[in-house]
């Protein structure tokens, strides 16, 4: 989903500090956290050199696309390219959070071509429990980054989209709600659990694109931001 973070409208402010779980480890071992930013850095890597061999049209695709919003970025703060994608992919908060998330950095994900589709556990608007299997003809998502978790400050600071981590799902359905008004949002809304197991279940962080037909599994892009292209879904469904 995409918030819009609003002081005049929304609970949730910019913080530019480093979230609670880096703070947390910065406390604990600065080699700790030195290992760590290491190993963040190096699946980080490993991230952009697989999508670009497995997904190469994509990526290439993306890639402009990231060039372009790097490039807007580093206009606005005056401020060189290095240091835009330092502050935005490099920093200290989004190498730890990738160092210390399982979901992260799943190239091929748990489902394959011809698998069935799980149901994974969804919520409406008004907080009815719903799966995958009763909306999949109607479900749509959108995505946007946390401050605490995976943050890109010059990006989605610059575009008015950010929120803190919702704690409970009564946070997340208030986030969508406050999405839904904001942006005037008219297609079914669905509100994956606090425990994220669409997500994981579809191994969908930060995104991930499906076809699924007659329950199964028809298509699959590969991981977001580089991963996938909304042409090559066009095509797959224009073949389905």
């Amino acid at each position: 989903m995409v918030i819009k973070c609003n002081p005049k409208k929304s609970e949730y402010t910019q913080d530019r500090s480093a979230g609670p779980k880096v703070q947390l480890l910065l406390a604990r071992s600065k080699l700790w956290t030195i290992c760590l930013i290491f190993y963040g850095f190096f699946k980080l890597m490993y991230l952009i050199i697989m999508t670009r061999i497995w997904y190469p049209r994509a990526y290439d695709k993306a890639a402009k696309l990231m060039n372009k919003a790097v490039e807007d970025a580093r206009q606005r703060s005056k401020l060189s390219r290095w240091e835009v994608m330092r502050r935005n992919f490099f920093n200290t908060q989004n190498l730890i959070s990738l160092a210390t998330d399982p979901d992260q950095v799943a190239i091929f994900g748990r489902l394959s071509i011809g698998d069935a589709a799980p149901p994974g556990v969804l919520y409406t608007i008004d907080k009815k429990l719903c799966n995958f299997h009763q909306i999949f003809k109607e479900s749509s998502k959108t995505e946007a980054h946390t401050l605490d978790d995976w943050h890109i400050p010059d990006l989605n600071d610059g575009a008015g989209l950010c929120f803190h981590t919702p704690d409970t799902l009564e946070d997340k359905i208030r986030l969508a709600n406050n999405f839904r008004n904001d942006f005037r949002y008219t297609l079914p809304f669905y509100i994956d659990s606090i425990e994220n197991d669409s997500m994981r279940a579809y191994s969908a962080k930060p995104e991930r694109l499906y076809i699924i037909k007659d329950g199964k599994v028809v298509f699959k892009s590969g991981p977001g931001p580089y991963g996938y292209s909304l042409e090559e879904l066009d095509d797959a469904l224009r073949k389905v």
